[in-house]
């Protein structure tokens, strides 16, 4: 014979039992717990406080990273330049420059200053955004590269804009069908781009598309005969950005197919797949419903 069960409950304030609702209350923290550490039901704005904490503490931990690498480049680029022959101050004044003038514009300059003085005061300078004058055109540095920084701007803009394009557009394809003849060829494809060097590529398309087929123009950023528009500017900008980008495309091309092939292999995919095509499936029934009788008459 089996016993009965002998386990006494008592009235819960919820109209429950006792028991019945520490079971619950146990069963709930636990779950709650186990969503809290896997992150899966945060609320919003705890969620994404989280997130924001994490990215701004990644990005101070890198900017902290990147200063000392900045002054040690710094050091040693301003280190070897002092070891190279030459003297500042006899390519300023020339070759008829008296000794007299020589001392007083090293004096000027601070070349007669022990080296660490020297990297002292140009860092110092650099800080302030002075980066001294130029030897050759006796102007400031800095007039000469704030109006080429927009040139580099337009150029960077469309190089990331061909590489993440295409990068996306080609590893998402080759990696939903692996395998495939499309696969097998953006592999090469990728293997390739990232293997030759951004100058030759350069060397290579000016030589076929501005000296061969004269198709494009090889320098410049418009047509002097031109009238300086978009188009001048588009013509001028292909091979360029094509040249900066063939690099970058088959690296986010390479990613995009990995993440893909590894996205593919969880099991909730080939659901969400037949979802998706029952959907479109079903969609089409619809409208071919709606639309035939209206289509007969």
């Amino acid at each position: 014979m089996s016993t009965p069960d002998m386990t006494f409950t008592t009235p819960g304030p919820l109209g429950g039992t006792q028991q019945g609702v520490r079971s619950r209350g146990r069963g709930y923290t636990k779950c709650f717990q186990l969503l809290i550490r896997s992150r899966i039901l945060l609320p919003g704005s705890i969620k994404e406080a989280h997130e924001r904490q994490a990215m701004i503490g990644y990005i101070v931990g890198r900017l902290l990273t990147a200063l000392p690498v900045l002054c040690g480049v710094s050091l040693v680029i301003f280190t070897m330049q002092k070891l190279l022959p030459g003297d500042a101050a006899m390519a300023i004044l020339g070759p008829q420059a008296t000794a007299q003038e020589l001392t007083a514009l090293r004096a000027e300059l601070g070349l007669n200053q022990p080296l660490q003085v020297q990297y002292w005061l140009w860092f110092s300078k650099v800080l302030r955004g002075d980066l001294g004058q130029s030897i050759q055109l006796r102007v400031r540095i800095t007039e000469l590269i704030v109006p080429k920084f927009k040139n580099t701007m337009i150029l960077a803009a469309g190089a990331l804009t061909i590489s993440v394009t295409v990068g996306l557009l080609v590893g998402a394809l080759s990696g939903t069908r692996p395998h495939s003849l499309f696969d097998r060829m953006s592999i090469v494809g990728t293997i390739v781009g990232a293997s030759m060097p951004g100058f030759w590529v350069g060397l290579v398309l000016m030589y076929v598309f501005a000296l061969k087929f004269k198709l494009l123009p090889s320098t410049g950023m418009y047509d002097l005969r031109g009238d300086g528009g978009w188009l001048d500017l588009l013509r001028h900008l292909i091979l360029p950005t094509v040249t900066s980008s063939v690099v970058a495309t088959a690296i986010i091309s390479r990613l995009v197919r990995s993440t893909f092939l590894e996205i593919m292999q969880h099991d909730y995919i080939p659901t969400v797949s037949l979802d998706v095509i029952s959907l479109v499936v079903s969609s089409c029934e619809y409208f071919r419903g709606h639309i035939e009788p209206y289509a007969a008459h």
